[in-house]
């Protein structure tokens, strides 16, 4: 290598960078125990998955890259706990599963594994996760809200403003 190009990887690698980021480790593990008073003509306890919420865990991460802009990711993974099982068989994250770029009072542009629209504006507005109880859902299900898997959709560029 030529003076120069040596010169320049040290330079390089001697670079103070002080970046703002956050790294969150987070999850949810949701089971009971549930009593059914006639299974098969006798009654029974039996084991409950996600009683409230889907048992999940995921990282989500935000960098500030500078003058508004901030890179985000979010990794999430669904599993259940009687069994240990994953939400997806072969699917390590299952749920979310995507990066993207954000601009104060621009929006956001993700890319990747998302949930769709309405799970993410309408689910909060439910009476079901209002009163924590599935049952609240609408009849029939039509939004889908009531899944414990939201709808994923993958290979997918959202943007939200």
């Amino acid at each position: 290598m030529k003076k120069s190009q040596v010169a320049f990887v040290c330079a390089f690698l001697c670079v103070d960078v002080h970046a703002q980021s956050s790294v969150t480790l987070y999850g949810s593990v949701d089971a009971g125990v549930g009593y059914v008073s006639n299974l098969r003509g006798a009654h029974a306890f039996i084991g409950q998955q996600g009683t409230l919420q889907a048992d999940r865990w995921g990282l989500t991460g935000v960098e500030d890259l500078g003058g508004g802009f901030k890179s985000v990711f979010k990794l999430e993974s669904g599993f259940f706990t009687i069994n240990g099982q994953m939400a997806s068989a072969g699917t390590l994250f299952n749920r979310q599963a995507y990066v993207g770029l954000s601009q104060s009072g621009i929006g956001t542009i993700t890319l990747g594994r998302q949930t769709d629209f309405h799970f993410e504006m309408l689910g909060p507005m439910s009476n079901a996760q209002s009163f924590g109880n599935f049952s609240a859902f609408h009849p029939g299900n039509v939004n889908g809200l009531g899944n414990t898997l939201p709808v994923q959709l993958s290979n997918t560029v959202k943007f939200r403003s």
